[in-house]
């Protein structure tokens, strides 16, 4: 491995294999998707459908998140309530047979 200010490179028997920009700051870290195996590409791309989930329907803990990876909820879409009420009215709104 070499590490400049700049940039994490990583050598193996004497060929470089990987290289990518250092993030600033004490502590911080990124990560290249490319570098990272298959499982956990896939990993973080069902984290990240568990966590608009959570999102989408309001529950934003850790309980949460582990509770729709774990029912395997991050493979469906999240149920919207409909809206309620009176359409609202104004000038500014055009409608959908503007766009047809």
């Amino acid at each position: 491995m070499r590490l400049t200010p700049q940039t994490v490179e990583i050598f193996l028997r004497g060929e470089r294999i990987a290289a990518h920009q250092r993030a600033s700051g004490n502590h911080r870290h990124t990560t290249v998707a490319e570098h990272m195996p298959s499982s956990h590409r896939l990993y973080a791309d069902c984290l990240e459908a568990a966590a608009t989930r959570a999102f989408e329907i309001g529950t934003l803990s850790y309980g949460s998140v582990r509770s729709i990876l774990d029912n395997k909820l991050d493979r469906q879409a999240a149920h919207t309530r409909p809206v309620n009420g009176a359409p609202i009215l104004h000038p500014n709104i055009r409608g959908p047979r503007y766009y047809h």
